[in-house]
């Protein structure tokens, strides 16, 4: 009775929730009494299946009905019958309805009234309280009661990061003695602001380091901001958003590159052997295996590629051209990002098709299989596989620590570059002021002019 109820991602209808008795709020990852995992709330027994159903042309209503059931199969089941049992009706006749509202007297006069109620989505008076502000911003992150064409959906990791900020913020208040939760947004300033700045700023761990980075304090500031834009620009509250002038702090770029002969050697390490250890965790030890056989293929399409985790770990064959020799791969950040449908075109270098060639592109090429781990249907996993087993064999080779998965992009980049200057765009499908600022590793570029002569570039401009 009292496990948690729970609605599977890849099964969710539109119209299907959980909602709790006890704080009268949908249920998500976290409790909105305690802010800790659901699976720790003491009122599991009052979560609900709960069906929200649109009525159309009714000024907005909603037919909201719970169910007692806990089993996921069968209340998805109640909820088909339920809005089964008025196909045909006037529920359904969207068009040349004189009164909808006989509808939800209709629905309501239902024998199952006890069970059903109406709920008319009017704008209310808002509560300018920074808990009930929250909560709010809270369900338009999650999409709730937002319209699906004006909905971004974001990652729950992503969504836990911007909560985590803005909590982040109440905490910091709370040191110096102030409670902003029943505090009103419109007395909220730069005073405040000023607090918070100091508490990520003076914090530091027990080593003397800072505890909050200036990368992290630029993004903790950022989050805020959004908050507080949401709720001028979404609610319309006419408020001045204290976090618009905090000035960013200076992040000092450190584009590493991976050394080519550290990369072969980050290659001869992988094995089962050297990928088995032992974790304690809450006074047990458990036995972990980073390795996987597919690991030196995954590492070596990545710095080929230049392509990001979600590019290898969604590369299929069918996006593979060997002889165009080239893969038309969608461009997953960009795409989540503005919402849009945009591919990138990468070359098919020697040593990329060589690979290719090796993994069995005469067999799957122009298949559906994806190209890494194909046996794996949850992505997910491989993706989050292929960085940690990285860092691991990378860190097991006694490699710079502050190098990861990641600078096996940058180094593509720096490497593409190095040949095509300004052209470098074409290839990695970004802006020039993108590269030199983020990927590129301009000690390794400069160092490179050392053999060089200016005589021998001009004889070669000349023959070009």
């Amino acid at each position: 009775m009292n496990d948690r109820l729970k609605i599977p991602k890849r099964d969710k209808g539109k119209y299907e929730y959980i909602r709790c008795s006890k704080c009268d709020r949908f249920v998500y990852d976290n409790c909105n009494l305690t802010d800790k995992k659901v699976s720790t709330c003491k009122f599991l027994h009052r979560h609900r299946f709960m069906l929200r159903y649109y009525v159309p042309n009714s000024s907005n209503k909603y037919i909201v009905k719970t169910f007692d059931t806990r089993d996921y199969n069968k209340f998805k089941q109640l909820a088909k019958e339920f809005l089964d049992s008025f196909e045909g009706s006037k529920f359904y006749q969207t068009n040349g309805i004189q009164n909808p509202n006989d509808i939800v007297k209709a629905i309501a006069n239902t024998p199952s009234n006890n069970k059903i109620r109406i709920a008319k989505n009017v704008e209310p008076i808002i509560n300018l309280s920074f808990k009930s502000l929250l909560l709010r911003y809270v369900d338009f992150l999650n999409g709730i009661n937002i319209p699906s064409h004006k909905y971004k959906p974001k990652e729950q990791k992503t969504i836990k990061g911007y909560i985590m900020s803005i909590k982040l913020f109440k905490t910091a208040l709370k040191s110096e003695n102030i409670d902003i939760s029943d505090m009103l947004i419109t007395d909220i300033g730069d005073k405040e602001v000023g607090y918070f700045h100091n508490f990520l700023t003076d914090s530091i761990n027990e080593n003397g380091d800072s505890k909050f980075s200036p990368r992290t304090y630029n993004n903790k500031m950022a989050d805020n901001r959004a908050f507080f834009n949401y709720i001028k620009d979404n609610l319309g509250i006419n408020i001045t958003n204290p976090f618009e002038d905090v000035r960013k702090k200076y992040v000092k770029r450190k584009n590493y590159t991976i050394d080519l002969i550290d990369f072969e050697q980050l290659i001869n390490s992988i094995s089962k052997k050297n990928g088995v250890y032992e974790q304690n965790d809450r006074n047990k030890v458990y036995t972990r295996n980073h390795y996987r056989s597919w690991l030196k293929d995954a590492y070596k399409l990545a710095l080929f590629t230049g392509e990001r985790r979600d590019g290898i770990v969604l590369m299929k064959w069918s996006f593979v051209n060997m002889s165009e020799r080239i893969i038309t791969l969608p461009n997953y950040k960009v795409n989540r990002i503005k919402d849009i449908n945009k591919d990138r075109l990468i070359p098919i270098t020697i040593d990329l098709f060589n690979l290719l060639t090796k993994m069995g592109a005469s067999k799957y090429e122009g298949s559906e299989e994806f190209v890494i781990s194909p046996e794996h249907k949850n992505r997910t996993t491989v993706r989050e596989w292929i960085s940690k087993s990285f860092t691991h064999y990378w860190l097991m080779n006694n490699f710079n620590p502050e190098i990861s998965f990641r600078h096996l992009r940058k180094t593509y980049v720096t490497l593409i570059y190095s040949q095509f200057g300004d052209k470098t765009k074409a290839v990695t499908d970004q802006n020039v002021d993108t590269i030199l600022e983020y990927y590129l590793n301009k000690k390794t570029i400069v160092s490179q002019a050392k053999n060089l002569s200016l005589y021998d570039l001009e004889e070669r401009r000349k023959l070009l």
